[in-house]
């Protein structure tokens, strides 16, 4: 192989090694900025102090979502992965929460607001078809307001 091919062939080598590079970096910067994680967990119990954790199904299990750090003062539109799956969750965090049926944080203003939004306490874990959760919010969540 000329000295010619060989250049050619270490640069392409170069590219690949730094897109994997800027890839994982990227990847490494933005879990802390989402506080993301996604796996299957068995217990509300799985939800680390100072997070708010949601899960596709009751009972905190299936697939788990958690946000960290300070978002107050914030609303949270679900991604398309996590609008409208959300089942259960459990706050953690030392403030309260608000989940609403729609995005922007906005509930129905043409209807009552009972079914539309629901106030989850720092320190309470629901199902969302409980006693306290109404179950037409179930699998109908799209936005979290922290206070």
């Amino acid at each position: 192989m000329s000295a010619r091919a060989k250049l050619a062939t270490f640069r392409v080598s170069l590219r690949r090694g730094m897109a994997r590079f800027v890839l994982l970096f990227a990847g490494v910067l933005m879990a802390p900025i989402v506080g993301f994680t996604a796996q299957a967990s068995a217990a509300f119990s799985d939800c680390g102090p100072g997070n708010l954790c949601v899960w596709v199904d009751s009972g905190a299990s299936g697939a788990r979502f958690s946000w960290g750090g300070s978002w107050s003062g914030s609303c949270w539109n679900m991604s398309a992965n996590w609008n409208d799956i959300i089942s259960s969750m459990y706050n953690r965090m030392p403030t309260a929460v608000e989940f609403y049926r729609h995005s922007g944080c906005l509930s129905n203003s043409a209807n009552s607001l009972i079914g539309n939004r629901v106030y989850v306490s720092p320190g309470a874990s629901y199902n969302t078809c409980s006693q306290v959760f109404p179950c037409d919010m179930n699998d109908a969540i799209s936005s979290v307001y922290f206070y």
